[in-house]
């Protein structure tokens, strides 16, 4: 792909237009944007940066057709330098890869998969002048612990990992090993926040969730694992100043050592004395209520792996990582007749719930983005498929059995 410096024309080619989808795929969508100016402002010296790191777009829906039309789709992830001189604008990103639909690429779908990530690699690598790495997951990939699809995206870069389902505790850059000397804009971005909030007690190599970042955030709405009686949640923090900084701001910003001094814009976040007692009592056990939702969760893999074959909506267990512990706030599976399923379990009185039936990309409230169904069609499928079964602590291998006996019924 031939390329020339791009002007400021060039870059606004697709921001604030109406764009028409492409019918085949067409790499001259892709528009590269300098990051000069963003870096004279904070007065970088791009010979000497203050970071290291890379861009990476994670799970990026993509798809392609294979010779005879079949549609392929695939979930792509695309990493490079942070330290290059361009980035790339990110409509003319959509629209790059929107390109491929319509597009035959090979005689099956890892031939078609293996050659958009070809493709995007060479474009991508000879718009931003800088060597980038694509690569395009299959759905089998994406929910499963494939050792292969590991040792193959491993080989392509380094501390990256393929993306799994929302349930599982990923992977972290080691923060901890990097020294930060100078940031010239915003230094509180630089924190680590997690977002713990259906996780107490769950693991992630040997690290407790709330424990790997600068603070770790829990809710306590009575349907978490770890529920009160009503509205409430929890911050953890192994940082003294963020400490006395949360304390503070949960009671109107005022100085604890010196009442009626506010050092800064606080609000009324104080956990009521009731939800404390309630949750006092309920910490006791949640060790034990975290054993059996493991134990449950195994008697219905070890029944849904069995007869796997014989079902014919086919329902798949959701994926564990052999390097975290699992607390099951839900257990959710995934099947192609799920609405099937959900019927006969709530005809049997059998409790059951979706967690999400509507995909955000269709929500009004980011209409004006322009997004409609079927620019996401991984995240749409996931929407239709998934089914949250009864996973409480106190649930008897009798009663599981129950609820699989009547999935299985034709």
């Amino acid at each position: 792909m031939a390329l020339k410096e791009l002007d400021n024309s060039n870059i606004n080619k697709h921001l604030g237009q109406s764009s028409q989808y492409k019918a085949t795929y067409d790499p001259s969508l892709l528009v590269r944007e300098p990051r000069q100016s963003n870096r004279t402002h904070l007065d970088l010296d791009d010979d000497n940066l203050p970071f290291i790191g890379s861009d990476t777009w994670n799970a990026y829906e993509v798809s392609g057709l294979t010779d005879n039309g079949l549609p392929v789709a695939g979930v792509g992830k695309i990493v490079y330098p942070s330290d290059n001189k361009y980035i790339v604008e990110s409509k003319s990103f959509k629209l790059y890869f929107n390109s491929f639909n319509g597009t035959k690429l090979g005689e099956d779908p890892e031939e078609v998969r293996e050659k958009i990530a070809l493709k995007a690699s060479k474009d991508l690598s000879d718009l931003l002048e800088t060597d980038v790495k694509v690569h395009v997951f299959s759905n089998y990939e994406v929910l499963s612990d494939n050792t292969t699809a590991n040792e193959e995206w491993q080989s392509i870069v380094s501390k990256d990992k393929p993306y799994n389902e929302y349930i599982t505790l990923e992977d972290v850059y080691p923060i901890e090993e990097v020294v930060f000397d100078t940031y010239k804009e915003t230094p509180e971005l630089l924190k680590v926040i997690e977002d713990a909030a259906q996780a107490v007690a769950a693991e992630w190599k040997g690290k407790r969730a709330g424990s790997m970042g600068d603070t770790g955030c829990f809710s306590f709405f009575p349907a978490k694992n770890l529920g009160a009686y009503g509205d409430g949640g929890m911050v953890t923090t192994n940082s003294e100043e963020l400490y006395q900084k949360m304390l503070r701001t949960r009671q109107h910003g005022i100085d604890m050592k010196n009442p009626y001094h506010y050092e800064h814009i606080g609000g009324n976040f104080r956990l009521d004395a009731l939800q404390a007692g309630v949750l006092d009592v309920k910490l006791r056990y949640i060790e034990w209520w975290s054993r059996q939702r493991n134990e449950n969760a195994q008697e219905y893999n070890s029944r849904l792996n069995k007869n796997l074959a014989p079902l014919a909506e086919g329902p798949t267990p959701p994926f564990v990582s052999s390097e975290g512990y699992h607390v099951f706030n839900q257990y959710v599976i995934r099947s192609s007749k799920r609405d099937n399923i959900r019927k006969r379990l709530n005809d049997s009185k059998i409790g059951c719930n979706v967690y999400y039936p509507y995909p955000i990309h269709t929500q009004g409230c980011i209409s004006h983005f322009g997004y409609s169904e079927g620019d996401f069609p991984v995240t749409e499928k996931a929407c239709k498929e998934v089914l949250a079964l009864p996973i409480y602590p106190e649930l008897t291998n009798e009663e599981i059995h129950r609820v699989v006996d009547v999935m299985e019924i034709k």
